[in-house]
């Protein structure tokens, strides 16, 4: 409230007002811009039946990077205690969207972001967005990069924009350990694909490991990026993408899962996909441990997003 908030749209290829086009939000990595996803996305804005992007851009202040407020950023300590380490790397507290009286407690010792209403944010966008472009109104998507992948399992479960999102895609994000949360019972659940790095515990990305790397805490993990005994903890991608398949489905795994899953290591050989619930939720991880946006991951999430292939929307 109060805060002046900018977001990039880019048309794509051959747009007229008359002929409804889905949009894609893009949310940026942590210490970025909107450009940061334009450009990544460029090639989808390039289609003659491509999407309208939408790129909006987090807040930012000395000493605090540009960033998400969601999915557990400015909640520590939650329901699995501090979401870092003792010696995590600390940023400043953005006091005009979390207060004083927040940011001179000590607990807020592992909040990263501002304390924006980042939701309330991409729904007035959406809503501008909506009344400026003819739009596809159930082809709502959203795609993110590292915090903006994260970000993303706040907008798939907060009871404001859960319905209004179609599907989801993050790239190498996961929400802080304990704020793995559902969108409210009885509405709808967005499909989810996601993709992240890492083969085994000691290789795998080191902003966002995807593997359990905590001794008796399989479904944590720990970032060796921001600290000396490690950073922030996760949730897993098994445990995240497991309990999204709970969302969908009772029987997790089926014959159109594995197809989809199938299809999705197409795209590369460096994937190696789980499906679960007909394909409405998978989670593919990448042979390496680098922190980086896949070059095919615009291709992949289109395809995912308009059910095309063995995906099924």
């Amino acid at each position: 409230k109060g805060l002046d908030r900018v977001y990039t749209t880019i048309s794509p290829e051959g747009y007229k007002p008359d002929s409804p086009r889905s949009v894609i939000f893009a949310f940026h990595p942590f210490s970025s811009k909107a450009e940061y996803m334009t450009s990544f996305l460029s090639v989808l804005s390039a289609k003659p039946d491509g999407p309208i992007v939408v790129a909006p851009e987090g807040i930012s202040m000395l000493g605090l990077p540009s960033g998400w407020n969601g999915a557990g950023s400015t909640e520590s300590p939650g329901p699995l205690g501090e979401t870092c380490q003792p010696g995590t790397v600390r940023f400043s507290c953005h006091v005009p969207t979390c207060g004083l009286s927040a940011c001179l407690n000590p607990s807020q010792r592992c909040w990263w972001t501002s304390c924006a209403d980042d939701v309330g944010f991409t729904l007035s966008v959406l809503e501008a967005v909506e009344s400026s472009y003819c739009v596809q109104r159930d082809h709502i998507f959203a795609t993110g990069f590292s915090a903006g992948g994260q970000f993303l399992f706040e907008l798939a479960s907060d009871p404001r924009s859960a319905s209004r999102f179609n599907a989801v895609f993050p790239l190498h994000g996961l929400p802080h350990a304990g704020f793995l949360r559902a969108p409210p019972t009885g509405g709808s659940v967005p499909r989810l694909f996601g993709i992240w790095a890492g083969v085994n515990a000691t290789f795998q990305d080191p902003q966002y490991p995807p593997i359990s790397n905590m001794k008796g805490k399989p479904d944590m993990s720990n970032d060796v990026a921001y600290g000396p005994q490690g950073g922030y903890f996760y949730s897993t991608e098994e445990n995240t993408t497991a309990f999204w398949g709970r969302l969908h489905c009772a029987r997790n795994q089926d014959a159109q899962a594995g197809e989809a899953a199938t299809f999705a290591q197409s795209f590369h050989d460096e994937l190696t996909c789980v499906g679960r619930c007909s394909g409405r939720v998978i989670g593919c991880r990448r042979s390496t441990d680098v922190h980086e946006p896949p070059s095919y991951a615009p291709e992949l999430m289109w395809h995912f997003f308009l059910g095309e292939g063995a995906f099924h929307a």
